[in-house]
């Protein structure tokens, strides 16, 4: 449904849908990396960076980056600084999840999120027909859900029940939160061209 959307929805929400793309090819590459090398701690550590710099982006065409564009820059430094210091100075690219890096990330996805949502609450209007509103509670979800693996596991690492029945929820989640973004691409307003255009040839 994204891609036959894509040439009709603004431009505001086309980096959304190179987020849900990469995630796609995210979960091919992966997949296919486990079952020739065992493991794909690369492909995820580097999809992990490539997700949180669309996000930004994301926010950035909405409008909120793009009145605060210093805030914008020091977020997408920010970024490249811990990952880079986790995964190729301190840690181990080929053989650990960023934790670090992956809490930072959604952590500050969720404060966007929220901004915006409190953006709209302030536009009024029907929410749960909004593209963005509906993008940002799946941000929240899955991004909270993050930052409760991701903490269990830095705190207590050795914890492995715990962060096996953690685990075990993210299926679920994963499935709702697409649910969530498959309604907000339904919901996404079209270029205003076209919509003059239905409006005009009705």
């Amino acid at each position: 449904m994204g891609l036959i959307r894509l040439s009709k929805i603004r431009v505001s929400y086309q980096p959304f849908m190179l987020f849900l793309l990469l995630a796609f090819t995210a979960e091919m590459v992966g997949f296919i990396t486990v079952k020739i090398i065992r493991n794909n701690y690369i492909s995820t550590n580097v999809y992990t960076l490539v997700e949180a710099i669309v996000i930004a982006c994301i926010f950035y065409a909405w409008g909120f980056f793009r009145e605060h564009k210093l805030l914008f820059r020091i977020v997408l430094v920010l970024y490249a600084g811990v990952w880079v210091t986790e995964n190729l100075i301190f840690g181990d690219l080929e053989n650990q999840i960023c934790s670090y890096f992956i809490f930072l990330y959604s952590l500050i996805t969720v404060l966007l999120s929220i901004n915006e949502i409190n953006y709209l609450i302030a536009e009024r209007g029907n929410l749960f027909k909004n593209a963005r509103f509906l993008i940002c509670i799946g941000f929240i979800i899955i991004c909270v859900y993050s930052l409760i693996t991701e903490g269990t596991q830095l705190i207590d690492p050795d914890n492995a029940p715990l962060s096996n029945k953690i685990f075990t929820f993210y299926v679920y989640i994963n499935a709702f939160v697409n649910i969530v973004y498959a309604v907000a691409v339904y919901f996404m307003p079209e270029r205003d061209d076209i919509y003059f255009s239905k409006r005009f040839n009705a």
